[in-house]
């Protein structure tokens, strides 16, 4: 179960949201997905991972591809990093959790990060999210 100490935001510094957009940007117009790691005692990402999204020709679904995301959990953890967040797209908006991502929260203790690239400028929001719970938490950018 998350604490509350620290878990009121996430921060991502300029190098790292740009990549995550970047990211994104080029698996448009599929959802892209990916994990971030980092400090959890400062709830700052350090690190990104992008996973491919193995629900191709699926606008509106992301599944992270097995073999990666688990090979992405080994490397965080052999690397003293925590993971903090799941990141994906919403190519058409809005970047808000869908019906399908609360139903598919499966990790509660993780921050959702959402990303809508329905304009020339991508906004980014970011959840605690369970089945049961949404909760939005400020991004903090660096």
């Amino acid at each position: 179960m998350r604490s509350s100490q620290n878990n009121d935001c996430l921060r991502l510094p300029k190098a790292i949201r740009l990549a995550l957009v970047d990211h994104l940007q080029a698996v448009y117009p599929e959802e892209g997905c990916g994990l971030l790691a980092g400090s959890r005692a400062e709830q700052r990402a350090t690190t990104l991972y992008t996973v491919e999204n193995v629900a191709h020709n699926r606008r509106t679904q992301f599944s992270m591809a097995p073999h990666t995301q688990l090979s992405v959990f080994t490397e965080i953890e052999a690397a003293g990093l925590d993971l903090l967040a799941i990141y994906h797209s919403h190519p058409n908006g809005p970047e808000t959790p869908s019906a399908t991502d609360v139903a598919q929260a499966y990790y509660p203790d993780l921050v959702q990060v959402i990303v809508s690239l329905a304009s020339n400028r991508p906004k980014l929001r970011a959840f605690w999210l369970s089945q049961t719970n949404l909760h939005e938490i400020p991004l903090i950018f660096e």
